[in-house]
C-alpha cells in the first residue's frame, strides 16, 4: 500500500516525508486535518496539477516519483509535482459502506446519468487511476467497516488512487507522512496579499486597510506564546479577511476587526445565526454543543445524537444549529452523530466557556480537575485556545484558580 498522510492544516509546504512502503498497487493519501475538507481538496487539486514546485524533507523527490513524476505546465518553464502523468476525475464518496469500489460504481452511474455503468470501463477507470477517489471522515466510520472497505485485499480491489481524510490518527501503516504547518509570523507576510486577492479582490484594500487587517492578525498571533512559536491555523485568517469584506460593504471602519480569536468565533457564530430571534439563548446551545464535541480529552470527534441530548440539547436545536451551517449531521438517519463544520471554532468556543467559568467562579469542579490531572496528553491546539481565551483577563484567572494559570502563563 502506498500511502501518504497529510497532517494538520493545509499550506504550500510540507513540513518532512519518509520513504514509502514497498508495495505500490494501491495508491493512498490519508488526509489528516482539523479544518474539514475544503483545504484538503485545494492543496490536492495544486497537486494533481503539477503546482507544488517544492517538497522539502528527505527522500521527498523520490517519494513523489513514485507516486508520479514531475510535469512541466504548460507554458511555465518551471516543474512542479503531482500526483500522475495524467488528468484525474475526483469522486466525493460520503459512506463507502463495505466497499469503496461498490460505492464508486453507484456514485459513477449519478455522475454520469447512467442507470448502470458497464464494469469493464469501471474497472479499467479505477485500474488506470483516472478516477482519484475521495473518503471523507474516516475517522467518524466504524473502523472495522472502514479499514475493510480501503483494504486493498478487500474493499478497494480495483481503486488505485484512493483519498481518505480523517480527524484523527488512522496509524495506516507504510505510510508517508506530510506534516503541514499552522501560520507563522513570518509565513503570515508571505501569504496576506494572495488571501486579501482572493477574499476580497486585487487592489480592494488600501496600504492603511491592509496594515490595519496584518496589525490585527498580528496582534492574535502575539498575545499566546513566545516568538517562535507564535501560529494561528489558517481557517482564522480566512475568517478575518471574510469580517474585512464585510466591513468593507457595509462601509465601516477596519477598526471595528475583532482584536482577539475570542471576540472572532463569537462574531463568526452569531453571523451564522443572525436570522435566529434568539441569538443569545441560540449561542449558548453553540457552547453546550463544542463541550460535548471537544469532551473530556479536548479532542474534536464526532459525537452520537445522546450525547448531545443528555447535555440538554434537544433534536430541534441541533437541526437549527445544522441549518445554520455550525454543526454538521452524519451517521444513519436512526442513529445520527454530530460534528462542528470546523474544528479550531469548536476548540475556541469550548476554551472560551471553561476560562469563562473559571473566571467567574462557576466552573465545573470535575472538569477543571481532570483537566489539570491530564495537563500533558491536552492537545496543544486546545492548549493554545485556552491561552487566546485567557489574555484579556489574565489577572482574574490568576485570582481565580492559580493553578490553570500557571499551567497556561507559567512559561511565559
Amino acid at each position: 500500500m502506498l500511502c501518504l498522510v497529510l497532517l494538520c492544516e493545509f499550506d504550500d509546504s510540507l513540513k518532512f516525508l519518509r520513504p514509502l512502503g514497498p508495495n505500490k498497487r494501491l495508491a493512498m493519501l490519508v488526509v489528516f486535518g482539523e479544518v474539514g475538507l475544503e483545504k484538503a481538496l485545494q492543496f490536492l487539486a495544486r497537486l494533481m496539477n503539477g503546482l507544488l514546485e517544492s517538497l522539502p524533507g528527505e527522500n521527498a523527490e523520490k517519494a513523489f516519483d513514485q507516486i508520479g513524476p514531475r510535469s512541466v505546465r504548460a507554458g511555465d518553464s518551471r516543474r512542479g509535482y503531482r500526483l500522475a502523468r495524467h488528468p484525474m476525475m475526483p469522486l466525493l464518496i460520503a459512506s463507502p459502506d463495505e466497499s469503496v469500489d461498490k460505492a464508486v460504481a453507484s456514485k459513477m452511474a449519478l455522475v454520469m446519468d447512467e442507470t448502470n455503468v458497464s464494469a469493464t470501463l469501471l474497472r479499467a477507470l479505477l485500474r488506470r487511476k483516472r478516477v482519484l477517489v475521495i473518503v471523507d471522515g474516516v475517522s467518524e466510520l466504524l473502523e472495522a467497516t472502514s479499514q475493510k472497505a480501503i483494504r486493498a485485499d478487500d474493499g478497494a480491489r480495483d481503486t488505485r488512487a484512493l483519498v481518505v481524510t480523517s480527524r484523527l490518527p488512522t496509524n495506516l501503516a507504510d505510510s508517508l507522512v506530510v506534516r503541514p504547518q499552522n501560520v507563522t509570523l513570518a509565513f503570515l507576510d508571505r501569504i496576506l496579499d494572495n488571501l486579501i486577492a482572493v477574499g476580497l479582490g486585487s487592489g480592494k484594500l488600501n496600504g492603511d486597510e491592509r496594515e490595519k487587517l496584518r496589525g490585527h492578525l498580528k496582534g492574535m498571533m502575539e498575545d499566546v506564546g513566545v516568538v517562535s512559536e507564535w501560529t494561528l491555523p489558517m481557517i482564522f485568517l480566512k475568517l478575518m479577511i471574510d469580517r474585512a469584506a464585510k466591513l468593507l460593504e457595509d462601509g465601516k471602519s477596519f477598526e471595528e476587526l475583532p482584536r482577539t480569536l475570542t471576540e472572532l468565533v463569537n462574531r463568526y457564530t452569531e453571523d451564522l445565526l443572525r436570522v435566529d430571534v434568539n441569538v443569545t439563548a441560540t449561542m449558548v446551545d453553540v457552547r453546550v454543543a463544542a463541550k460535548v464535541y471537544m469532551s473530556e480529552d479536548k479532542s474534536p470527534a464526532s459525537r452520537s445524537e445522546a450525547r448531545y441530548l443528555t447535555a440538554g440539547l434537544t433534536k430541534e436545536r441541533l437541526v437549527k444549529l445544522v441549518t445554520a451551517g455550525l454543526l454538521i449531521q452524519t451517521g444513519e438517519t436512526g442513529d445520527p452523530f454530530y460534528k462542528f463544520a470546523m474544528d479550531p471554532v469548536a476548540e475556541q468556543l469550548d476554551a472560551n466557556r471553561v476560562i469563562i467559568e473559571i473566571r467567574d467562579g462557576r466552573a465545573d469542579e470535575l472538569e477543571v480537575a481532570r483537566l489539570l490531572a491530564r495537563w500533558d496528553d491536552v492537545p496543544k491546539d486546545f492548549i493554545q485556545a485556552l491561552q487566546q481565551a485567557s489574555t484579556p483577563f489574565k489577572e482574574e484567572l490568576r485570582e481565580a484558580n492559580i493553578d490553570i494559570f500557571d499551567k497556561l502563563w507559567s512559561a511565559h
